[in-house]
Protein backbone atom coordinates (compact mmCIF):
# COMPACT_ATOMS: atom_id res chain seq x y z
CA UNK A 1 0.00 0.00 0.00
CA UNK A 2 3.02 2.38 1.01
CA UNK A 3 4.66 1.52 -2.24
CA UNK A 4 1.52 2.08 -4.37
CA UNK A 5 1.21 5.52 -2.15
CA UNK A 6 4.57 6.51 -3.47
CA UNK A 7 4.53 5.85 -7.08
CA UNK A 8 1.47 7.73 -7.12
CA UNK A 9 3.12 10.97 -5.49
CA UNK A 10 6.12 10.59 -7.79
CA UNK A 11 3.75 10.02 -10.96
CA UNK A 12 1.65 13.17 -10.05
CA UNK A 13 5.03 15.11 -9.32
CA UNK A 14 6.11 14.52 -12.99
CA UNK A 15 3.26 15.34 -14.30
CA UNK A 16 3.35 19.20 -12.30
CA UNK A 17 6.99 19.19 -13.67
CA UNK A 18 8.78 18.86 -10.61
CA UNK A 19 10.95 16.02 -11.39
CA UNK A 20 12.28 17.94 -14.41
CA UNK A 21 15.86 18.73 -15.17
CA UNK A 22 17.36 21.60 -13.21
CA UNK A 23 18.22 23.82 -16.44
CA UNK A 24 20.92 26.25 -14.31
CA UNK A 25 23.10 23.14 -14.02
CA UNK A 26 23.65 23.41 -18.08
CA UNK A 27 26.68 24.90 -19.26
CA UNK A 28 25.45 28.52 -20.40
CA UNK A 29 29.47 29.66 -20.41
CA UNK A 30 29.74 31.17 -24.39
CA UNK A 31 32.19 29.39 -26.61
CA UNK A 32 35.54 32.03 -27.96
CA UNK A 33 36.67 31.61 -31.27
CA UNK A 34 40.06 30.84 -32.04
CA UNK A 35 41.78 34.13 -31.52
CA UNK A 36 39.32 35.85 -30.26
CA UNK A 37 39.67 36.75 -26.06
CA UNK A 38 36.42 37.10 -24.06
CA UNK A 39 34.82 39.88 -23.14
CA UNK A 40 35.61 41.60 -25.97
CA UNK A 41 36.45 45.65 -25.34
CA UNK A 42 32.96 47.41 -26.56
CA UNK A 43 29.90 48.09 -25.65
CA UNK A 44 26.78 46.25 -26.79
CA UNK A 45 23.30 48.10 -26.09
CA UNK A 46 20.39 45.07 -26.10
CA UNK A 47 17.07 46.80 -28.13
CA UNK A 48 14.07 46.00 -26.90
CA UNK A 49 11.46 47.72 -27.75
CA UNK A 50 8.81 48.47 -24.39
CA UNK A 51 6.15 46.40 -25.07
CA UNK A 52 7.74 43.67 -25.18
CA UNK A 53 9.88 44.41 -21.90
CA UNK A 54 6.66 44.91 -20.43
CA UNK A 55 4.64 41.91 -21.68
CA UNK A 56 3.80 39.14 -19.01
CA UNK A 57 4.18 35.12 -19.84
CA UNK A 58 1.54 33.58 -21.62
CA UNK A 59 1.32 29.70 -21.71
CA UNK A 60 -1.03 26.60 -22.65
CA UNK A 61 -3.57 26.00 -20.02
CA UNK A 62 -5.35 23.98 -21.93
CA UNK A 63 -5.67 22.92 -25.50
CA UNK A 64 -8.61 25.58 -25.81
CA UNK A 65 -7.73 28.07 -24.08
CA UNK A 66 -4.28 30.58 -22.94
CA UNK A 67 -3.74 32.18 -19.73
CA UNK A 68 -1.86 34.97 -19.09
CA UNK A 69 0.76 34.24 -15.95
CA UNK A 70 2.13 36.83 -13.58
CA UNK A 71 5.55 35.74 -14.12
CA UNK A 72 7.66 38.87 -16.56
CA UNK A 73 8.61 37.26 -19.61
CA UNK A 74 10.30 40.20 -21.29
CA UNK A 75 12.10 41.18 -18.03
CA UNK A 76 13.05 37.64 -17.59
CA UNK A 77 14.39 37.72 -21.53
CA UNK A 78 16.48 41.29 -20.75
CA UNK A 79 18.38 39.21 -17.76
CA UNK A 80 19.14 36.42 -19.35
CA UNK A 81 20.36 38.29 -22.57
CA UNK A 82 22.39 40.57 -19.61
CA UNK A 83 24.22 37.55 -18.33
CA UNK A 84 25.29 36.14 -21.68
CA UNK A 85 25.96 39.11 -23.29
CA UNK A 86 27.81 40.15 -20.43
CA UNK A 87 30.23 37.32 -21.04
CA UNK A 88 30.51 38.60 -24.70
CA UNK A 89 30.95 42.40 -24.30
CA UNK A 90 32.83 44.43 -21.35
CA UNK A 91 29.60 46.52 -20.98
CA UNK A 92 25.82 45.80 -21.87
CA UNK A 93 22.79 47.65 -21.67
CA UNK A 94 19.39 48.25 -22.52
CA UNK A 95 18.02 50.89 -24.79
CA UNK A 96 20.64 53.11 -23.86
CA UNK A 97 21.87 55.48 -26.96
CA UNK A 98 23.63 57.85 -24.59
CA UNK A 99 26.30 54.58 -23.99
CA UNK A 100 27.21 55.44 -27.47
CA UNK A 101 27.73 51.24 -27.96
CA UNK A 102 30.00 49.44 -30.80
CA UNK A 103 27.32 47.21 -31.33
CA UNK A 104 23.38 47.41 -31.63
CA UNK A 105 21.83 44.14 -30.68
CA UNK A 106 18.19 43.38 -31.17
CA UNK A 107 17.08 40.65 -28.75
CA UNK A 108 14.00 38.37 -29.53
CA UNK A 109 12.60 35.68 -27.71
CA UNK A 110 9.44 33.77 -28.28
CA UNK A 111 8.45 30.94 -25.68
CA UNK A 112 5.71 28.39 -25.37
CA UNK A 113 4.73 26.55 -22.59
CA UNK A 114 1.67 24.36 -21.94
CA UNK A 115 0.20 22.76 -18.84
CA UNK A 116 -0.88 19.80 -21.02
CA UNK A 117 2.94 18.51 -20.89
CA UNK A 118 4.79 20.90 -18.99
CA UNK A 119 7.20 21.11 -21.41
CA UNK A 120 9.13 24.97 -22.28
CA UNK A 121 10.27 25.35 -25.55
CA UNK A 122 11.83 28.13 -26.86
CA UNK A 123 12.88 30.47 -30.05
CA UNK A 124 15.16 33.45 -29.70
CA UNK A 125 17.14 35.71 -31.89
CA UNK A 126 19.98 37.98 -31.89
CA UNK A 127 20.44 40.69 -34.95
CA UNK A 128 23.37 42.36 -34.83
CA UNK A 129 23.90 46.30 -36.43
CA UNK A 130 26.84 48.73 -36.50
CA UNK A 131 25.73 51.53 -34.26
CA UNK A 132 25.33 53.21 -37.87
CA UNK A 133 22.70 50.76 -39.26
CA UNK A 134 25.17 48.50 -41.19
CA UNK A 135 23.49 44.90 -40.55
CA UNK A 136 26.00 42.10 -39.47
CA UNK A 137 24.00 39.22 -39.46
CA UNK A 138 20.64 37.63 -37.49
CA UNK A 139 21.43 34.64 -35.09
CA UNK A 140 19.03 31.92 -33.74
CA UNK A 141 18.72 29.80 -30.88
CA UNK A 142 16.72 27.05 -30.00
CA UNK A 143 15.42 25.37 -26.84
CA UNK A 144 13.53 22.23 -25.66
CA UNK A 145 13.36 21.17 -22.34
CA UNK A 146 12.22 18.09 -23.39
CA UNK A 147 11.23 16.81 -20.16
CA UNK A 148 8.27 18.86 -17.84
CA UNK A 149 9.54 21.52 -15.53
CA UNK A 150 8.00 24.67 -13.55
CA UNK A 151 7.94 27.44 -16.03
CA UNK A 152 8.53 30.14 -13.35
CA UNK A 153 11.75 28.39 -12.41
CA UNK A 154 12.83 27.05 -16.24
CA UNK A 155 11.81 30.20 -18.21
CA UNK A 156 15.13 32.31 -17.31
CA UNK A 157 17.86 29.49 -17.79
CA UNK A 158 15.60 28.32 -20.96
CA UNK A 159 16.41 31.55 -22.24
CA UNK A 160 20.25 31.89 -21.12
CA UNK A 161 20.48 28.81 -22.91
CA UNK A 162 18.93 29.99 -26.02
CA UNK A 163 20.34 32.76 -25.99
CA UNK A 164 24.21 31.14 -25.68
CA UNK A 165 23.46 29.42 -29.06
CA UNK A 166 22.95 32.35 -30.83
CA UNK A 167 25.70 34.57 -29.34
CA UNK A 168 28.10 31.22 -29.97
CA UNK A 169 27.02 31.76 -33.50
CA UNK A 170 27.32 35.77 -33.81
CA UNK A 171 30.73 35.39 -32.00
CA UNK A 172 31.93 32.50 -34.56
CA UNK A 173 30.72 34.92 -37.59
CA UNK A 174 33.21 36.47 -39.86
CA UNK A 175 31.31 40.27 -40.09
CA UNK A 176 31.64 40.29 -35.91
CA UNK A 177 35.28 39.58 -35.88
CA UNK A 178 36.35 42.09 -38.65
CA UNK A 179 34.50 44.89 -36.92
CA UNK A 180 35.94 43.65 -33.71
CA UNK A 181 39.52 43.56 -34.85
CA UNK A 182 39.38 46.82 -36.65
CA UNK A 183 38.66 48.15 -33.02
CA UNK A 184 34.95 49.20 -33.86
CA UNK A 185 35.12 52.15 -36.11
CA UNK A 186 33.06 55.45 -34.68
CA UNK A 187 30.01 56.01 -36.58
CA UNK A 188 29.12 59.16 -38.55
CA UNK A 189 27.13 60.97 -36.15
CA UNK A 190 24.11 61.76 -38.70
CA UNK A 191 24.21 57.72 -39.32
CA UNK A 192 24.49 57.05 -35.62
CA UNK A 193 21.35 59.54 -35.04
CA UNK A 194 19.10 58.39 -37.69
CA UNK A 195 19.72 54.53 -37.17
CA UNK A 196 18.84 55.42 -33.14
CA UNK A 197 15.89 57.30 -34.14
CA UNK A 198 14.98 54.38 -36.58
CA UNK A 199 14.60 52.04 -33.23
CA UNK A 200 12.41 55.15 -31.77
CA UNK A 201 14.39 56.95 -29.66
CA UNK A 202 15.00 60.78 -29.55
CA UNK A 203 18.57 62.11 -29.27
Amino acid sequence: MRLGLMVAVMAALALGGCLGPDLNRENMTLSAPSGVTLPIKGGAMVYMAQRDLDRPLVIEATRFRNEETTTKDGRTLERAAHAILGQAFTRVETNNPAMQPQLVLKVVGVPKFSRLDNVMKIGCSIDTYLPDGAFLGSFLGRFDSKDGVDYKDALEPAYKLCLKSAADQMLASPALQRAAKSGFATPHPAAYRSFMESLGFRL
